[in-house]
């Protein structure tokens, strides 16, 4: 506690003068105290990012502060939850509002409505708070990613904890990058080691979308999927393909078919259609 000029208490932090380099730049120790006690907004999809089976959901946001804790973000942490709160047991809900957790509502219906929500509540915040302050999103939502690097570019340090799988565009919007179900249990990972392992996974997994098969074994997924490529089972899916939208067009012509992964046209008879 300590008083003003006029002899008030406050309970407040004393605020220390911010020192200073030789060419009037804040000190790199001074920013990072400042960092350390910033204000946190936490931004919950909990549609996106569930609350696993058997978790006790009373526990989640005290995670969640840990977490922030371990970084030595200690400043004020508020923390709003977004999604249909009819998919989630009376138990999860009960437990989620006996903690200092905002649970907010989205009714169904609309497309994407708790990511629309999330970001115009998300951007009021940043309007009153200032940087350095920190802003937390809990998605893996694509959607979030030009706000959060626009957020980032005005000096607001952005974390995230986000699903097993998540745009590397919103990854590489975050400082800080935890995977949620480390978050339920406890821990993190660099932002850069989780964006290389988005990447990795993107180019080790291929899939013929026309013959619905999908490759992802680190080691042989393209050899195997070249295999399926010159396959009679692939040649077949596209013949029946072309054949039905020649079927459906009632047209006696031969129709063809793009496959988008061989970057080949076929006709109805499988034939390959040379231009």
């Amino acid at each position: 506690m300590h008083r003003d000029m006029n002899g008030v208490a406050n309970n407040d932090p004393v605020q220390q003068p911010m020192s200073f380099n030789v060419v009037g730049l804040p000190t790199a120790a001074t920013m990072e105290a400042e960092l350390a006690i910033a204000k946190t907004s936490v931004w919950w999809d909990f549609e996106n990012c569930m609350v696993p089976k058997g978790c006790d959901g009373s526990a989640i946001a005290h995670n969640i502060k840990s977490a922030l804790l371990e970084r030595n973000y200690c400043g004020p942490i508020t923390i709003y939850a977004y999604g249909d709160t009819n998919k989630m047991s009376s138990s999860v809900q009960q437990s989620l509002s006996a903690t200092a957790l905002s649970l907010i509502h989205v009714p169904p219906g609309v497309k994407d409505g708790s990511d629309k929500k999330i970001l115009v509540d998300m951007l009021l915040w940043a309007m009153e708070n200032k940087a350095p302050a920190k802003i937390m999103l809990i998605s893996g939502d694509r959607d979030f990613a030009y706000a959060l690097h626009q957020l980032g570019m005005k000096k607001y340090n952005i974390l995230l904890a986000q699903p097993e799988k998540a745009s590397p565009f919103l990854i590489a919007a975050a400082k800080t990058v935890w995977f949620w179900r480390s978050i339920v249990a406890a821990g993190s990972v660099s932002a850069s080691k989780v964006l290389k392992q988005a990447k990795h996974s993107e180019k080790s997994e291929k899939s013929c979308e026309k013959c619905s098969v999908t490759f992802t074994c680190e080691k042989c997924s393209l050899a195997d999927f070249n295999s399926h490529l010159s396959s009679n089972e692939h040649k077949k899916k596209l013949v029946q393909v072309a054949g039905e939208r020649s079927h459906v067009t009632g047209l006696t012509e031969a129709k063809h078919v793009w496959c988008r992964v061989c970057q080949t046209s076929y006709n109805s008879e499988g034939m390959k259609i040379t231009s």
